[in-house]
């Protein structure tokens, strides 16, 4: 439109705005009284109607000063649109004002490609995709194409054919819908779920997601609902093409504190004996490697007097008869700490209370505090008891409140063990309160052994589940499916896919159901070497901490410090830094007296100490009382001495060396490889513009943006008609091809290799027709 024609902007509403075109002030007569409050806060004031509010003419779009350009953005007949009527138009309504010769009077549909997401909104926008027929059934995509993640039982609304109610968001009472049905699982920002609940749905129905309701999600295109709109089809649901997909599981490492009951009826029942070999058997088993494990009783005051059923000290409970250490796939003794654990085992016998709340509570502060420094791992309480509490706080209630508190706060996890006797409700109450379910029963005393060995193998997998989700719909190849594992320290490694558990000898992965795969297993012993970490530190010289959060390597050859360090960094790591007593303990009891260089040093700034591996210099330090003294000058680096005092030294001076790296979560990777072979594929998606009155729709360009390598393409056909039901008789125009030679891969608005609907069309009357549909013909490389 040129000359006196231009666009009356108007709000209809609060929250939606439309284009008018007009010849003069009087043919807005027919909406003036309509106007919602939006629009009219913007015209000059005085006069008793609507018309008469109309803004004064001189605020147009050739005005800098234009204060009324939401209500009247006039082209001049010579000339270009305002800036500032151009920014208005384009943050009040979402609209872009036309560059085009003659101007354009479109609105430009944004094509959002699989896992984008419109980084304006910050929020969920839903939309519907193309609609198909899935044996039957109907399927409908929901889309989210904001940033924030939709909830799952989101509402879908359905009309009949016809009913004319597409971009209203809220149709009229009389217009009531066929049916609902509601999405079933969250969607994540970029993502689509298919709804196959929606009963009735005919060919041509009119489907809206998140109608208003009380069941409406707040979307932050807020009332602009036109995009929440699309019309079914019943085409055969196609295979989609294939990308293949990868998931990476990572596996932590588990922290077990592990507190058993030893009152005296643990003895009266018969479960002590047989439930303590239970416990030696599991700390023995190779597939226990990796595991940290501590080991309190109660009640029992050892190692710290007061953990019983008088003093009822939760502090002196807290402290393990045997702390935290990591277990070996060797046996004992050559597997100290599992050696130390049956040791304890050994020097105990049932006797005394049940004093439940202090010992348990111990337990849940140890390990809630050692989780704040190690809140990637999984972190877990395991309580054996087979009584009612006695004594020190009996309530069901209170116990339970502690185990919640630290599955809040820490993620701590408790497992409840009850032997016979035990309280079901409370050992049920405690597990579930930990996050862990139900509890564990054991109340055979002939297999209570077996039972015990059994409920521990099943809290050891807490840190990682040995099964592998498939894609809910996902499309691959079963046969070229691979699972590819990465220890911590060391390089990627495919496993071996076997038929299934009874083919595990040398371990691999299976799938669940090999007609019907919908999860792959790893074989048990594979399983048990991903949840250890002892085969990742077991190198020449090499030595893991307590914990396995760290690999040391001793080099008993001399070297200069900056050699030293070079060897450490060839190796992957660097030399050692010593943050703490417990540290420097652990290395004094591997290396004793040895003189070793460490990353301590100042050469950057004389005075000022640093680790060479970038860690904070800390409040932690084991200066020999005379150091660090620089004598002589030039005495920038640190090596322990007299059984692990820090001295400073000139730095080519020759010693031993102690590298360290920290030991990486590992990783299990699933990998779904896509079919050898794809078809040819038609997809076809309907169109159905929305008009102000008075207007009529006219279909211009067709952009797009894909990728066709080899001699792959797309190839777009379209037709239109009047009405939905109109278009099985019209007849397909073709209108481009995305091929890559010559490369018409991605064509946006400009371009010039975007589709021209207008021609493809014929014209008018085609091009004017308020229904297009558009049909998709993919076809993979050769």
């Amino acid at each position: 439109a040129g000359g006196a024609q231009g666009y009356d902007l108007c709000y209809e509403d609060s929250s939606f705005c439309r284009f008018y075109m007009t010849n003069g002030t009087n043919s807005c007569q027919s909406v003036c009284n309509n106007l919602g409050a939006s629009c009219a806060v913007a015209f000059k004031p005085g006069g008793v109607d609507g018309c008469s509010l109309l803004p004064d003419p001189s605020y147009s779009c050739a005005s800098t000063g234009a204060a009324d350009i939401l209500c009247l953005c006039n082209k001049p007949a010579a000339g270009s649109w305002n800036s500032a009527c151009v920014d208005a138009v384009k943050s009040e309504c979402g609209a872009v004002c036309s560059t085009n010769t003659p101007p354009d009077e479109t609105g430009v549909c944004k094509a959002w490609q699989a896992g984008e997401s419109d980084a304006d909104c910050a929020g969920v926008n839903l939309t519907v995709g193309i609609t198909c027929d899935d044996g039957g059934t109907p399927s409908v995509p929901v889309c989210n194409v904001g940033t924030v993640s939709a909830p799952a039982g989101v509402e879908l609304s359905y009309y009949a054919p016809g009913s004319g109610v597409i971009g209203n968001c809220a149709p009229p009472p009389a217009a009531l819908p066929v049916g609902t049905c509601v999405t079933t699982d969250p969607i994540a920002p970029g993502d689509c779920v298919d709804v196959t609940t929606c009963a009735g749905l005919v060919v041509d129905s009119e489907i809206m997601v998140n109608p208003a309701g009380a069941a409406h999600v707040p979307e932050c295109s807020a009332g602009a609902c036109l995009d929440n709109w699309s019309i079914y089809q019943d085409g055969a649901c196609e295979a989609p093409l294939c990308q293949g997909s990868t998931s990476v599981t990572n596996f932590s490492r588990v922290n077990m504190f592990v507190v058993v009951d030893r009152s005296g009826s643990m003895s009266s029942n018969g479960m002590w004996l047989p439930a303590m070999d239970g416990f030696k058997q599991f700390f023995a088993d190779p597939n226990s490697k990796g595991l940290n494990v501590a080991l309190r009783f109660f009640p029992d005051d050892l190692p710290v007097a007061g953990c019983n059923s008088v003093a009822c000290d939760t502090t002196a409970c807290e402290t393990a008869l045997v702390e935290l250490g990591t277990l070996t796939a060797d046996p004992a003794p050559t597997d100290a700490h599992e050696a130390a654990l049956i040791a304890a085992i050994n020097s105990k016998s049932a006797v005394g209370q049940t004093p439940t709340k202090p010992a348990l509570d111990g337990a849940l502060n140890w390990i809630s505090n050692f989780a704040t420094s190690h809140p990637d791992d999984t972190n877990v309480v395991v309580f054996v008891s087979d009584g009612t509490p006695t004594h020190c706080g009996t309530n069901a209630a209170d116990i339970i409140a502690s185990v919640a508190a630290a599955h809040s706060s820490a993620n701590v996890l408790t497992y409840a063990v009850g032997l016979a006797g035990s309280n079901v409700s409370l050992m049920n109450g405690i597990a579930a309160a930990g996050g862990t379910g139900s509890y564990f029963p054991v109340s055979n005393s002939v297999t209570t052994t077996q039972q015990l060995v059994a409920a521990m193998e099943a809290i050891r997998g807490s840190g990682v589940s040995c099964s592998l989700s498939i894609p809910v719909g996902a499309f691959y190849d079963p046969a070229l499916t691979q699972v590819l594992y990465e220890p911590g320290l060391g390089s990627q490694q495919a496993l071996q896919h076997v038929a299934d558990a009874s083919a595990c000898g040398m371990g691999g992965w299976y799938y669940d159901n090999n007609a019907a795969p919908t999860q792959v297993e790893l074989c048990s012993n594979t399983c048990a070497t991903v949840q250890g970490n002892a085969d990742i530190c077991n190198g020449a010289n090499e030595f893991l901490d307590p914990g396995g959060y760290n690999c040391y390597r001793h080099d008993a050859s001399v070297a200069g410090w900056n050699s030293a360090r070079s060897d450490c960094l060839a190796w992957g790591g660097d030399l050692v830094t010593i943050s703490s007593s417990a540290e420097q303990g652990f290395l004094n009891s591997v290396l004793g007296a040895t003189v070793y260089w460490t990353g301590a040093n100042d050469i950057a700034s004389e005075g000022t100490f640093q680790w060479a591996d970038g860690s904070v210099w800390g409040s932690y330090t084991n200066w020999e009382p005379s150091q660090p003294d620089n004598a002589g000058g030039g005495q920038d680096c640190t090596a322990t001495s007299n059984g692990g005092q820090w001295y400073d030294y000139d730095c080519n001076s020759m010693y031993q060396y102690v590298c360290r790296k920290p030991v990486l979560a590992k990783q299990v990777t699933l990998a779904l490889t896509c079919p050898q072979e794809l078809k040819t594929t038609k997809i076809t998606e309907v169109y159905e513009a929305t008009c102000a009155p008075g207007q009529v729709v006219q279909w211009g360009y067709l952009t797009y943006a894909g990728v066709t390598p080899s001699d792959s393409s797309l190839v777009f056909d379209v037709r239109t008609a009047n009405d939905v039901a109109s278009l099985s008789a019209a007849t397909y125009h073709y209108v481009t091809t995305a091929q890559s030679m010559p490369d018409t891969q991605v064509c946006a608005l400009g371009s010039g290799c975007e589709g021209d609907l207008f021609n493809a069309l014929g014209g008018l009357p085609a091009a004017q027709r308020s229904v297009l549909e558009l049909q998709v013909t993919l076809t993979p490389t050769s």
